[in-house]
């Protein structure tokens, strides 16, 4: 049944497949004859932004069938290769990063927000960590940047695969485009320097006395125009509203589901015709 279900679906992205062929060849031919092109107009614009959204969604749908595909091979014909342990590891990652994400709510709530702080919390573990081993202390602040960032990392690509306004690009295991892994990369870039700053700010009784915290808790707190942010600690409360909002819809909508393609089949005849 599993791979009678495969198979349809396969057949039915083959069949948008082709008629996104189809439609793009019309369009080039239109646009060639001088039917389009820049001076489309709004028209022209809107049409664009409807194909981006539609091969969005024909993307999504091709990511999630492969992943379906490897997990169905690793049932069957893999499954003398397969690790009984996986499931276990998946578990224990899912529960320490449950752990990360409260101590991360909790340091965010009694620390950072308020004017005054209500309790070190985490400064202090640092420091306990420090008295009888610095390393420990160290890479506690480094596990706890590194989920951070990852997090934020991960988010992006869950909105990818679950909202359309822009491109998924997915990392696989020996299957990911030279694309991928520049937007990718980019991505970490940009979400680096935010994620230090804003550990630095948590961690700032840790991380007194140091330079990163004179260039981020200093001169980047009062620049002319951020300032006011910083003031009001406007992305901080936007941090913690966008994970209390992110953790609701994730219970309500734990799993990713592919679009259907016999929508997009019949949204793109609709459009040929």
């Amino acid at each position: 049944e599993a791979q009678l279900s495969l198979r349809n679906r396969t057949n039915e992205l083959v069949n948008v497949g082709e008629l996104l062929k189809i439609e793009r060849a019309q369009r080039e031919s239109s646009y060639s004859s001088g039917g389009g092109g820049w001076c489309g107009g709004k028209s022209d614009r809107k049409s664009n932004k409807i194909d981006r959204k539609t091969l969005n969604q024909f993307k999504q749908s091709i990511f999630l069938l492969e992943k379906d595909v490897a997990d169905f091979s690793s049932a069957t014909q893999s499954k003398e290769q397969y690790s009984v342990f996986i499931p276990y590891f998946q578990l224990f990652g899912g529960i320490l990063s449950s752990i990360l994400s409260i101590l991360w709510i909790i340091q965010v709530c009694i620390y950072v927000l308020p004017t005054i702080p209500v309790h070190p919390f985490l400064n202090d573990y640092f420091k306990w960590f420090d008295l009888w081993f610095p390393l420990f202390g160290v890479i506690s602040v480094a596990v706890f940047s590194l989920y951070l960032l990852g997090a934020a990392v991960n988010g992006c690509f869950k909105c990818g695969l679950r909202f359309f306004f822009f491109t998924l690009y997915p990392m696989k295991l020996h299957r990911t485009y030279m694309s991928s892994f520049l937007f990718n990369i980019a991505l970490v870039l940009l979400c680096s320097v935010p994620a230090v700053q804003f550990s630095v700010l948590a961690f700032a009784e840790y991380a007194q006395y140091t330079d990163v915290l004179q260039m981020f808790g200093v001169q980047v707190k009062y620049l002319e125009f951020f300032s006011i942010f910083f003031e009001k600690k406007i992305f901080d409360y936007v941090l913690l509203a966008m994970a209390c909002l992110t953790t609701m819809y994730l219970i309500c909508k734990p799993r990713e589901s592919p679009y259907s393609a016999l929508e997009l089949r019949d949204r793109l005849k609709s459009r040929n015709d």
